[in-house]
């Protein structure tokens, strides 16, 4: 199974290790689902946690993100970005475009700004999904 698991889960992961995003980051690194992120999403995540535990704690992660996930890169969904642009919010455009350009299943994600999209879900519906046992929070 193919996700495309965005910054705020990946975030809410390690801020929130009881959490359903943590859940799905276990998945992931236990290789159970095949978890795709964008550039954008690795710098959010580098930068989040470089602001808030330091250097040494980014990188750290840096590692773990590219040694465990597949990246997409930008020139692959270059044509995608296009297409959608104007229709998703910039912010949220490359995350949007490597999912319909890979035809990823499932966005997983905390962001109101994806509920137009068809492929999102919280880490919440995602775990449900998945068959896993939710915790009580979305997220």
């Amino acid at each position: 199974m193919r996700i495309f698991l965005d910054s705020s889960a990946i975030i809410y992961s390690f801020e929130f290790p009881d959490s359903n995003s943590a859940l799905i980051f276990d998945l992931a690194l236990d290789k159970n689902v095949d978890a795709i992120i964008s550039p954008r999403v690795l710098m959010d995540v580098k930068r989040y946690f470089r602001e808030i535990k330091g250097k040494y704690y980014a990188s750290l992660l840096d590692f773990i993100l590219k040694s465990s996930f597949i990246i997409a890169t930008v020139e692959s969904i270059a044509g995608e970005m296009k297409r959608l642009e104007g229709r998703i919010k910039k912010k949220d455009l490359e995350q949007a475009a490597v999912v319909k350009k890979l035809n990823i299943p499932y966005l997983v994600a905390l962001d109101r700004d994806f509920k137009a999209i068809s492929e999102y879900r919280t880490p919440k519906a995602f775990v449900q999904l998945y068959g896993l046992k939710a915790r009580k929070t979305e997220y």
